[in-house]
């Protein structure tokens, strides 16, 4: 996963922030896999993620949506002073990686991993 889906955030004018996945050709991350909590309490934040790609990604499974290429989210403003973002991927036609773990600081927008495959210490490689 730590390939395959490069978690950046940035604030929006209005000061809610936009949270941008790039996803590497062959990978693909489930539209139904995102989550956004307040990292210290736990309760869930109305995260708007926009409408992906429907299909049979898997036949155990059946038709699911997903995000190829990138997956935008949006939180609204003064939600939370930490937001503990899940998210879930596969390559396609091989292997579902698990599920993905990061802490975001709202004010510094400093991106922390908490667990899963994602390794923030890497940068990645310019697309």
């Amino acid at each position: 996963a730590e390939e395959a889906f490069w978690l950046s955030v940035r604030r929006e004018a209005g000061g809610g922030l936009v949270f941008r996945w790039d996803i590497v050709e062959g990978h693909y991350l489930y539209r139904e896999r995102f989550e956004a909590r307040d990292a210290e309490t736990g309760a869930p934040l109305a995260l708007d993620t926009g409408p992906g790609v429907m299909e049979e990604a898997d036949a155990n499974f059946g038709p699911s949506e997903g995000y190829y290429g990138e997956a935008v989210a949006r939180l609204a403003t003064g939600e939370a002073a930490r937001v503990t973002l899940v998210s879930q991927g596969c390559r396609k036609n091989e292997i579902c990686y698990p599920p993905v773990i990061v802490t975001v600081d709202t004010r510094t927008l400093a991106i922390n991993a908490v667990g899963g495959g994602l390794d923030l210490d890497a940068a990645p490689e310019p697309r």
